[in-house]
């Protein structure tokens, strides 16, 4: 919040309303996406060495 020059903090910005549930269903290679960037960033070789080829999959397709 404090990032921004107009905010002070004590009057933080609405948060957008939206249903994270219905964002997946509307938009699946979004949702994929970045449950693939969530992966490549993994401490797991093989995960990330997956996420990021799911990732270049995605991009792609």
């Amino acid at each position: 919040m404090l990032e921004r020059e107009n905010n002070d903090g004590a009057n933080p910005p609405a948060r957008p309303k939206s249903n994270i549930q219905e964002l997946n269903i509307k938009y699946p290679c979004a949702a994929a996406y970045l449950q693939a960037e969530s992966w490549s960033r993994a401490s797991n070789d093989v995960k990330g060495t997956t996420g990021d080829i799911a990732k270049e999959k995605i991009i792609n397709d």
